[in-house]
């Protein structure tokens, strides 16, 4: 891996994550996030862009390509609503555990 895709592996989740970072300093109604929830969230926005660049440039060509993002951003929507709210019920509810 090169140190500029590595660089962009450690860093666009880290400003995506700029925009909750605000919100939660200038104290927005709804953003109560933790320091878990925000490693959380960058693990998991780094795990899908490093899936991304593994499977890009392996990938013969744009078709393969394009599955593969969506595949990846399914499984990130999955997670993050699933970790948000649970999609079955109540957040606590046991079941939610099955789409881990």
């Amino acid at each position: 891996m090169t140190q500029r895709r590595l660089l962009a592996l450690l860093l666009v989740p880290a400003a995506l994550l700029a925009l909750p970072a605000a919100a939660m300093t200038l104290q927005v109604e709804g953003w109560a996030w933790t320091t878990a929830d925000f490693v959380f969230a960058w693990i998991a926005l780094s795990g899908t862009l490093g899936g991304w660049l593994f499977l890009a440039n392996r990938a013969p060509n744009r078709t393969y390509r394009t599955a593969a993002a969506l595949a990846l951003a399914t499984g990130l929507a999955l997670l993050w609503v699933n970790g948000a709210v649970g999609l079955i019920g109540r957040e606590d509810n046991p079941a939610n555990r099955l789409y881990a």
